[in-house]
């Protein structure tokens, strides 16, 4: 028998490899995008183990587990990425994003100074990249002083999320006001923005989630966000799993469980690993 040479022989295992993997990893693209994130990691997983240079992949594994809060691993993942396609907007920011969230949890200066300098990368790549600039405009506004912390790059940070995307500008705003529990400020927000255009999505969602989040002018939530659920399939920047979510936050504040359990149980048919959805329905009798 005429035996195969050893380099044919290796590229004929290498192709066979990619033959595999080009179905399980669009899968396990089709399984994010669905908001699968268990399922997507659990098809990724095999093929980082027989492609462990596999940049794509690890940023899929490390964006999976960022959204299900496995913080530590996706930082790992991101990380590999990162090393192998320095120059990948995407890859940063996600990874930037990443090492802040897990700072914050950890209280980690090493891996703040990381996050920060991915993010800066990312933006110099790609100077339209959303989520690196929410991610910078988050550590500038919050940050303390000492570590970085810094007023007028927040706002200068805004100021080009706002040129891009006025929807996601508003978000922020009214996320920072949540985050002082300045809710009459983040509620003044919302209605500014729906006297304007009471069928803007952004701004009937942030007036939800003030409410839910708040547990103040709860109707006018639930109202904002049955109108956001109203509106066309793909308006454009609607979580709907999300809208789900917060709707059933402030049924449940209503006193009413029955009606937050099909809420939450809603949002998770939207999106089964919402960490929040979960928690919420562990918590309804």
């Amino acid at each position: 028998m005429r035996q195969i040479a050893p380099a044919v022989f290796a590229l004929c295992l290498c192709l066979q490899s990619v033959c595999t993997a080009g179905p399980d990893l669009a899968a396990a693209r089709q399984a994010i995008a669905a908001r699968r994130d268990a399922e997507a990691r659990a098809l990724l997983l095999p093929l980082i183990a027989a492609q462990p240079a596999d940049a794509e992949s690890l940023y899929l594994l490390g964006a999976c587990e960022s959204r299900l809060s496995e913080l530590a691993s996706a930082v790992e993942h991101l990380a590999a990425a990162v090393a192998l396609a320095p120059d990948n907007a995407d890859y940063q920011s996600a990874y930037g994003n990443a090492c802040l969230r897990h700072a914050n949890k950890t209280r980690s200066l090493a891996l703040t100074k990381r996050g920060l300098a991915a993010l800066q990368r990312a933006v110099e790549l790609a100077p339209d990249c959303l989520e690196a600039r929410e991610g910078l405009y988050g550590f500038y506004s919050r940050a303390p002083w000492f570590v970085g912390g810094d007023s007028a790059k927040a706002a200068a940070q805004l100021a080009e999320i706002e040129r891009l995307d006025t929807g996601r500008a508003l978000a922020l705003r009214v996320g920072h006001q949540l985050h002082r529990k300045a809710y009459a400020e983040a509620f003044a927000l919302c209605e500014a923005a729906l006297r304007a255009d009471p069928r803007d999505a952004a701004a009937l969602f942030a007036l939800g989630q003030t409410a839910a989040q708040s547990g103040e002018r709860l109707d006018r939530g639930a109202e904002a966000l049955e109108t956001c659920l109203a509106l066309p399939e793909k308006t454009a920047g609607l979580d709907r799993a999300e809208v789900r979510y917060r709707l059933a936050q402030i049924r449940w504040r209503q006193g009413n469980p029955a009606a937050a359990r099909a809420e939450a149980q809603a949002a998770l048919a939207l999106s089964p690993d919402h960490v929040g959805a979960k928690t919420l329905l562990a918590q309804v009798p």
